[in-house]
């Protein structure tokens, strides 16, 4: 009796589906297909059914998904595409989260491509709750003055010492929720660029929505894990648009 099975890596897999390095293991890379061939063919497909035709693996909670991942994964663009390359204090916005559970924090930066979109990246991701406020006191000593976050769980005591200094600012949770529609939206029709990351993969497939008469939010209690790197991200794509906008072109 013989067994062969070939299934991606789970590890990898949760880290980004739709990588090469997950991909890896397909038996038809370089004789049938490519990998550029088999994102192709899996373009659309909502996760789910992406894990269980292209990987192979269970997809057990997958379609409970804040949004589809694959939507966001399109949206992706290389480290070295001039749009993703690091811009001035001025011109850049901050925004930070720390996990419910206290096991991790993360901090996104994001600003305007030359079309007037948010493209955001993860500036720094930890384990560590305690390097988060060191961190941010750098960087708004080095310039960075548009420094937001959601002052809600153990986020808010960081940004009530930071505010105590004058650092950084805090919003209502309405400024929160229309984040994360904001996220949502812009990834659903192209107006957003990100350069990968998996911790926002992984906090995508774990976080759960809330949804109340003005819109959703992504709900750190009731998600499947820590999603601050999500809630970070979301904030720091709609602080872009709020606060780098380019002003109208008025015609007379």
């Amino acid at each position: 009796m013989a067994f062969f099975e070939f299934s991606a890596d789970p590890e990898l897999a949760d880290r980004d589906p739709y990588g090469d390095a997950t991909l890896a293991y397909h038996p038809a890379i370089g004789y049938t297909q490519s990998l550029r061939r088999l994102r192709a063919l899996g373009d659309g497909l909502p996760l789910a059914e992406w894990r269980r035709a292209f990987l192979n693996l269970p997809t057990a909670g997958d379609d409970k998904a804040a949004f589809d991942v694959a939507m966001w994964t399109a949206r992706a663009i290389p480290e070295d595409d001039p749009a993703a390359q690091h811009r001035r204090p001025g011109d850049t916005v901050i925004a930070y989260d720390a996990s419910r559970d206290g096991t991790g924090a993360t901090i996104a930066a994001a600003w305007l491509d030359d079309d007037g979109d948010p493209v955001t990246v993860i500036a720094w991701s930890g384990n560590d709750v305690r390097e988060l406020e060191p961190r941010l006191r750098y960087l708004w000593a080095d310039g960075y003055r548009r420094i937001v976050a959601d002052p809600t769980g153990p986020t808010r005591l960081i940004a009530e010492t930071l505010a105590a200094d004058g650092i950084g600012q805090t919003g209502a949770y309405s400024d929160y929720q229309d984040a994360c529609q904001a996220l949502i939206d812009r990834s659903r029709d192209g107006t957003v660029s990100h350069v990968q990351a998996g911790c926002v993969i992984s906090a995508i497939d774990a976080a759960r929505l809330r949804v109340t008469n003005r819109g959703v939010d992504f709900d750190a209690a009731k998600s499947d894990g820590p999603i601050d790197a999500l809630r970070a991200t979301a904030l720091a794509v709609w602080a872009a648009g709020k606060y780098l906008s380019k002003p109208a072109l008025q015609i007379w």
